[in-house]
């Protein structure tokens, strides 16, 4: 339906309708959002901050028991009948009914009949004109939620919800008409209530352990008074779904000798320990499936039992009965992956959280106060010298250890390099957490299988000849250049997801692409770009696969780039090496140059691959980096340091910058990748091994940096490493054939080999000279 901006508030409507239907109005569209508060949402409809839970209970204003009020649904992607419902209540609402339990728990007939108790439409306008009433329903199907399978003219299937089954639709949005009521009650502030940022972890088991205090959920600490109720939670995230996030919701007051966590931990007891349902109104406790339902009292669980030796919470308890093997236990199985939380309180009725307190493991107490660790810090970036850089500013004078030793406490561990694993292994969490995408998000044709053809130098959009620009894949691949692989993470390539030399390079061999003033290919192609060059920056010096080798100019031209990133897995370029390999391949060679294949006609030698397996050496590479900005979140809760990515990634691709590896005080050597690797190692960020072993295949690093011959580097390095002699030509000779390595038409006169030729007297007297790699030493 097209939108209509509306000028006007819930409350003018409510005088244009004047308490009638049938009057329409410029606010009844599906994208009127004036008139409606929004009660519950999931998915892409969750909103915390402007969703008010409680009107969606029993005592809602909106809602009035006497009945006629309209609720609406909205689901992003149901289909065109079903993404905008209206329920038009026409009856009361006996005692009991609850409207919340009907839409997001079972969809019920008990005093809820379609065209009887309700009507359903498919827009406000017809629900106001009462017209294109539904006419059909069912109902009463376990765990099925509003609205089942009704729809307009029978039967209409996939379009239901459920907290506990799953369900074909997973973004909706629930709503309450403001014109329901004459006078709008105020709307208290929100806060996301099932989010874990108030809630003090006091134990975990499996993926969700934390070395905590357990003296913090015992009786009479501040998170479990003696006095008034209190809340705990259990976290299990491979639980079913009813039971990833259960809330227990303390009624009646404890015993100060009243073991909590050998209630939950060890045998799940039912002294002093009673589910309050409507058969036990005299119970202990209530259950909940979220924070937000606990606070708000809706859908508490009806079942529980107790009592069996060292079978721990919630034995199998559950909403409406039995639900087996979600409990935990410390000695008996069960659940393995769970974590325990106490609640901080309400911002208006905080509990004061406590301060830290060594942990047994000798460690000194962070000099940080607790309020600054809750408040957390900001920084562009995650890595362990961000880190221990910000710590350090943190740290007061007063304090008599560094920041490394803060954060040993912190993370609980025993040693400087523990602590530093923490930190990666807490940035690496933090990144997990932003956007990500796939190569075939660039295009759906580049799935993994033909990634891992394509950076062997096969597929056809490395054998084609023609222009990119225009076609679908060259537009796909501007568009993602220019979009997605500057705010999300791309994963990687089989083939390039280990790379244990921290650097990836690419050596091109042909130019597919004319008018774009690089490489040799011009129009007509079928004539200029059969076997067009790249833009000549590289020599290729032997394959050491066979050891052949390719002096002066006989590999013809090739053009190799590459990258590089730090140790750290925290580090911008290690995270987003990816995106960085994306755009060197796909985006500046070959999309804007052209640039395809691989260098030697043989299967061993890849046309992109990690620097270990490129099986080739060069004299140099170019070679791109990143510049990044993402803000991390650094703060103390459930138990340890956590980092929270922002919404602001953006990434550019620059050349990157080097260090002369023959001159360190030189730092102006760009764009050329053997600088790039000397510069890391010169910031601590890789290793003197990993910088010597890349130095292996880029055998030119010493050069000047820049220089794409270095004949005598590619001699030098073959000669090292092979023992053999590096035949280098002299002008002294003129080849006149060659074959195999030794083929280089580009400087090979085979006229001179014939009966004319001036260097072939007929009366004899002159010298011929074949080299061959590899033939014996005589």
């Amino acid at each position: 339906m097209e939108s209509v901006d509306c000028t006007h508030d819930w409350k003018t409507e409510k005088q244009i309708l004047g308490g009638k239907s049938g009057i329409r109005t410029e606010c009844q569209t599906f994208h009127d959002q004036v008139n409606w508060l929004q009660v519950y949402g999931k998915g892409s409809q969750e909103d915390p901050a402007n969703t008010y839970l409680e009107f969606f209970g029993p005592d809602s204003p909106y809602l009035p028991r006497e009945g006629y009020f309209y609720i609406r649904r909205l689901c992003v992607d149901c289909g065109d009948s079903h993404k905008d419902i209206i329920y038009k209540r026409l009856t009361p609402l006996p005692d009991g009914f609850s409207i919340f339990d009907y839409f997001v728990g079972e969809w019920a007939s008990q005093d809820n009949e379609l065209n009887e108790d309700f009507e359903l439409y498919s827009n406000m306008l017809d629900a106001l004109n009462d017209r294109n009433q539904w006419q059909f329903c069912n109902y009463d199907y376990y765990g099925i939620g509003f609205p089942r399978e009704c729809g307009p003219d029978g039967f209409v299937g996939g379009q239901w919800t459920s907290l506990t089954r799953g369900g074909p639709q997973s973004n909706y949005g629930f709503y309450v008409y403001r014109a329901n009521v004459d006078t709008e009650p105020p709307l208290p502030p929100q806060q996301d209530e099932d989010s874990l940022d108030r809630w003090w972890q006091v134990f975990g088991k499996g993926s969700q352990r934390n070395d905590v205090d357990p003296t913090l959920w015992e009786a009479g600490s501040p998170f479990i008074p003696l006095d008034r109720e209190f809340y705990i939670r259990r976290i299990c995230p491979n639980c079913r779904e009813s039971h990833k996030d259960i809330i227990y919701k303390r009624v009646t007051l404890l015993s100060a000798d009243f073991d909590l966590p050998s209630l939950f931990l060890d045998t799940w007891s039912s002294e002093d320990n009673k589910l309050i349902t409507p058969d036990n109104a005299e119970g202990d406790f209530e259950l909940y499936s979220s924070m937000s339902f606990a606070l708000a009292g809706l859908m508490p669980w009806q079942f529980c039992n107790y009592d069996d030796n060292n079978l721990g919470f919630p034995r199998d308890c559950g909403p409406d009965g039995l639900v087996g093997d979600q409990w935990n236990s410390l000695n008996r199985g069960g659940q393995s992956d769970y974590g325990y939380y106490v609640w901080l309180g309400t911002p208006d009725s905080p509990v004061v959280a406590p301060t830290f307190a060594p942990t047994g493991v000798g460690l000194p107490l962070s000099c940080v106060s607790s309020e600054v660790w809750i408040d957390g810090f900001s920084l562009n970036g995650c890595t362990v010298a961000s880190i221990l850089e910000e710590v350090e500013a943190l740290l007061p004078e007063t304090c008599t250890h560094e920041a490394l030793t803060d954060l040993k406490y912190l993370f609980n561990v025993d040693s400087d390099a523990d602590a530093r694993e923490s930190i990666q292994t807490m940035c690496e969490d933090g990144w997990s957490q932003v956007d990500a995408t796939e190569f075939q998000d660039v295009d759906p044709n580049f799935d993994s299988a033909f990634m891992t053809e394509y950076i062997q130098g096969d597929t056809y959009i490395n054998h084609d000849t023609g222009t990119f620009q225009g076609t679908a894949e060259g537009e796909n691949i501007a568009d993602f250049c220019e979009g997605q692989a500057k705010v999300t993470k791309l994963g990687g390539v089989d083939g390039l997801k280990e790379c244990q030399l921290n650097s990836i390079m690419c050596c091109f061999g042909r130019d597919r692409q004319p008018n774009d003033n690089n490489g040799n290919c011009a129009d007509p192609i079928e004539n200029n770009c059969v076997d067009a060059d790249p833009g000549d920056n590289s020599n290729l010096c032997y394959a050491e696969y066979d050891n052949s080798i390719y002096p002066g100019e006989s590999e013809g031209v090739i053009h190799c780039q590459g990258l590089a990133w730090a140790d750290d897995r925290g580090d911008f370029s290690y995270q987003l090496q990816h995106n960085n390999f994306f755009y060197v391949s796909l985006y500046d060679h070959m999309y804007q140059r052209g640039y395809v294949e691989n260098t030697v006609e043989s299967n061993e030698v890849p046309m992109c691959a990690c620097m270990e397996d490129m099986k080739i050496k060069v004299s140099r590479a170019d070679c791109t980096q990143i510049d990044v900005v993402l803000t991390f979140n650094i703060k103390y809760e459930r138990g340890s340091l956590r980092a929270s990515p922002g919404n602001d990634l953006h990434v550019e691709f620059n050349p990157c910058q080097g260090t002369n590896p023959s001159n360190e005080n030189d730092e102006s050597k760009n764009n050329d990748l053997a600088s790039h690797i000397f510069k890391l190692y010169k910031e601590g960020k890789i290793s003197e091994g990993t910088k010597d072993a890349v130095f292996d295949t880029l055998v030119g690093y010493d050069a000047e940096p820049g220089n794409n011959a270095s004949e005598e580097a590619c001699s030098r390095a073959y000669e090292d490493a092979i023992g053999d002699q590096y035949f280098t030509p002299t002008d002294e000779w003129l080849q006149v054939y060659g074959k195999g390595s030794l083929e280089d038409s580009a400087n090979t006169y085979l006229e001179f080999f014939g009966p004319d030729s001036p260097y072939l007297p007929r009366e004899g007297n002159f010298y011929i000279r074949r080299l061959c790699v590899d033939c014996g030493d005589s």
